[in-house]
């Protein structure tokens, strides 16, 4: 039999989902910072918010 397929297991998985409400303005900064560094929203969020514990 052969290995099992399928996407690699990572170390620090991002399992726990969080739901924030935010302004429209705020919302419309999360979405150009994201744009214009080819990231996603998510991604924007988490680095906000680990800055934000440093």
């Amino acid at each position: 039999m052969s290995k099992k397929m399928g996407r690699p297991k990572v170390d620090n998985p991002k399992n726990v989902g969080l739901r924030v409400r935010v302004t429209e303005e705020m919302n419309k900064q999360i979405i150009e910072y994201s744009k214009e560094n080819n990231i996603t929203c998510g991604e924007v969020v988490r680095i906000a918010v680990t800055e934000f514990f440093k």
